[in-house]
């Protein structure tokens, strides 16, 4: 989350209001979420059949586009 910085050197962390009411689907989908980036958090380019390095600039790119494509479409059916 943001820190926002005062003018004595201090900061804190506004308090965002969300939109809409958080769910317990929300949590779930949450934790589900969550659990996932823990449990193949330590895959690497090296595990995949990727080129690692800069050659792998290009596939990544084109696989962060496809998963913003993924993502995209799932939100706007829920």
């Amino acid at each position: 989350m943001p820190r926002v910085g005062l003018s004595d050197g201090s900061t804190f962390t506004p308090q965002l209001v969300p939109s809409q009411p958080i769910t317990t689907d929300d949590l779930e989908r949450d934790a589900v979420f969550s659990q996932r980036v823990r449990l193949f958090g330590w895959i690497r380019e090296k595990h995949l059949d990727v080129p690692e390095g800069e050659a792998s600039q290009g596939f990544i790119g084109f696989a962060q586009q496809g998963v913003g494509h993924v993502l995209a479409a799932s939100i706007c059916c829920f």
